[in-house]
């Protein structure tokens, strides 16, 4: 009888360890998804994916270190099963995303209660040199040859070219997570792509992007909105000097204004143009921090180059390669899948 009630405790303790794993994953999810805030927020009729195993199965297929989506969601059922074993759950990768399609009100509640809690999460990193800075970057993907492909985005470049799309993502930049995109056809503009992004970034943030988001209508939009931006800029950009408005340094204070804006009767923006160098060419970024106190060039320099190190870090390849194979099923499931 010792035996056995021993065996039985040991087995019990096995069995405990075995579950460990499971319900500490999920518990982790919890805390950043929690269940009863998100059904109390976005109620929902679904059968099979309800909100809560929805999200938790599009967290696991984000996570997951398969190179294409079916590899993506079959591990994703594995876990799915571990985590929700006395629960029916969709078996199909089409079924998955058709939930995930009509999850729309779920998916933006997710991204602004992720968005939220960072500056939490993130702690001392939420700010970087006393910013709350972010990278935005755009890169197009190449598309399947498909009819709907063709129908729906179009060619973005040469004759003959391929359908494509245009993606824009946000980046915190102390952290590397993404905080916000936009994603569309291969004609479509980052510029616009960002515009659209500007009323998710926080109050008084700075933008930290590569030379081709300078242009006009964009950083007024900027500043309308009581943001601060340090974009590279190119010799492709008019920049005027000594037209009398808000001079700080005369070596360093440019204004941008276009012959359209001037015509329209809109104001030159007073910028400040700072110079760096790469070690092989110099290097010249736009900002409208006037004051150096506020934003010095080594700062402004090492907020450049953790913008460049956060988009070489976002493996690139293997995202674009998950677009490629959904982008098949059309522009609809690219929106739901990204």
């Amino acid at each position: 009888m010792a035996k056995s009630r021993k065996e039985l405790r040991r087995r019990r303790s096995r069995r405990s360890r075995r579950e460990s794993y499971p319900s500490a994953l999920l518990k982790s999810i919890n805390a950043l998804v929690d269940r009863r805030a998100l059904d109390k927020a976005v109620p929902s009729n679904a059968k099979r994916w309800k909100p809560w195993r929805l999200m938790v199965a599009a967290l696991l297929m984000a996570w997951h270190e398969g190179s294409s989506l079916s590899e993506k969601f079959a591990g994703t059922q594995i876990v799915m099963r571990e985590l929700f074993p006395r629960t029916r759950l969709g078996k199909t990768y089409q079924g998955f995303i058709k939930a995930l399609l009509g999850a729309t009100a779920q998916l933006d509640w997710l991204a602004e209660h992720l968005r939220a809690d960072l500056p939490a999460w993130a702690g001392p990193y939420w700010r970087c040199g006393g910013w709350c800075a972010f990278a935005v970057d755009g890169s197009r993907v190449e598309c399947p040859r498909t009819a709907a492909n063709q129908r729906e985005l179009g060619c973005a470049g040469r004759k003959k070219t391929g359908p494509q799309l245009f993606l824009t993502t946000i980046y915190h930049l102390s952290t590397g997570l993404p905080w916000a995109y936009r994603i569309g056809p291969g004609t479509d503009s980052e510029r616009h792509h960002l515009r659209a992004m500007l009323g998710q970034l926080p109050p008084a943030s700075l933008l930290v992007a590569d030379a081709g988001f300078v242009g006009y209508d964009l950083l007024a939009s900027i500043l309308a909105g009581g943001r601060n931006f340090l974009f590279r800029v190119g010799s492709n950009v008019t920049l005027l000097k000594n037209l009398g408005y808000g001079r700080v340094r005369d070596d360093d204070t440019v204004h941008l204004w276009p012959v359209k804006a001037a015509k329209g009767r809109q104001r030159p923006l007073t910028l400040r143009l700072i110079r760096l160098h790469d070690g092989r060419q110099p290097v010249y970024l736009l900002t409208n921090v006037l004051k150096e106190s506020r934003l010095s060039v080594r700062q402004a320099g090492e907020l450049y180059r953790l913008r460049w190190s956060v988009e070489m870090s976002q493996s690139y390849c293997p995202h674009c390669h998950v677009l490629y194979h959904v982008v098949s099923l059309g522009l609809g499931w690219v929106k739901a899948a990204a």
